[in-house]
């Protein structure tokens, strides 16, 4: 297993983890209302404006498979 920074490409696999952990969260369910999709959509728009950006987007992953995501703010 290795934590590495995101690449566009992950963006699909760590939203779909995002969206997996953070579902039943109470701010998704009334944001999203509870729509799986769009929960998913939600991360995945967060994703790619931060790696556009280049804020901090880090994945776990383990084999080729994206296991887990975190994004932050640089404070820098």
């Amino acid at each position: 297993m290795e934590i590495v920074a995101a690449q566009t490409s992950d963006v699909t696999s760590a939203a779909d983890c995002l969206a997996d952990a953070f579902a039943g969260d109470p701010h998704m369910t009334f944001f999203f209302e509870g729509d799986p999709e769009l929960v998913t959509e939600f991360f995945s728009i967060l994703m790619v404006a931060r790696l556009a950006l280049g804020m901090p987007v880090l994945v776990l992953k383990s084999e080729g498979r994206i296991l887990g995501a975190a994004m932050g703010y640089d404070t820098q």
